[in-house]
């Protein structure tokens, strides 16, 4: 499995839907869809193209140990940004989040070191 492009309206990915598909290298979260659960791509580390079309709510670990995601928009109608979110994704160099009102949750960052600069301030 390479690429997921979703084309029907989906309001949810589920936990750990696709946790640990190392070969993913492209994911297209559509229109409709206000969550993407816990540990959904963890572990995917080709990843490298993420497009969300809508402004899901991230949770815990939902993206952590994807290493090949460099770039990451989170869009304004964003409410959360659960802990661990992206934790390790050592290739990320930006994270833009659009709305200073989403909450980054703890150690969402966490362990990215090529992230210039803080996104936003986290919360516990």
């Amino acid at each position: 499995l390479e690429s997921i492009l979703f084309w029907a309206e989906i309001e949810e990915i589920g936990d750990s839907a696709f946790k640990d598909c190392t070969a993913l290298v492209e994911i297209s979260v559509p229109f409709e869809t206000t969550d993407i659960g816990d540990h959904a791509f963890e572990g995917c580390t080709e990843l490298s193209s993420l497009v969300m079309w809508d402004d899901p709510d991230i949770g815990e670990y939902t993206f952590a140990g994807c290493t090949s995601l460099k770039e990451v928009n989170i869009g304004y109608d964003t409410k959360n940004v659960d802990a661990h979110a992206f934790d390790g994704c050592t290739s990320l160099a930006t994270a833009t989040i659009w709305n200073d009102n989403t909450v980054i949750g703890k150690d969402a960052f966490t362990n990215c070191p090529n992230l210039e600069g803080r996104p936003i301030q986290e919360q516990d």
